[in-house]
């Protein structure tokens, strides 16, 4: 799980550092780092290590998720110009 996770966030960090312009990469990665690290903080809470709170687990990490990722952008650009069809 925290595999997947890891390497979900390593694709993101590339394709923000790819998809950046040059004057801006430097907050975009700064913002990258910064979601990464509370999610791992999040995942590495010892509290959150119990099966049982699993689901709050993934609820928080999706939360952090969300407040920095344009995900029908992310769609767009993944899916070329017929994404929508």
């Amino acid at each position: 799980m925290i595999r997947r996770i890891s390497i979900f966030f390593a694709s993101c960090l590339l394709f923000a550092a790819l998809a950046a312009p040059a004057a801006g990469a430097t907050s975009a990665t700064d913002a990258i780092r910064q979601t990464v690290d509370s999610v791992l903080r999040i995942i590495k809470n010892p509290g959150m290590q119990d099966p049982a709170n699993r689901p709050a687990l993934m609820a928080a990490v999706e939360e952090h998720i969300k407040t920095i990722f344009d995900f029908t952008e992310f769609s767009a650009r993944t899916g070329g110009p017929n994404w929508l069809h």
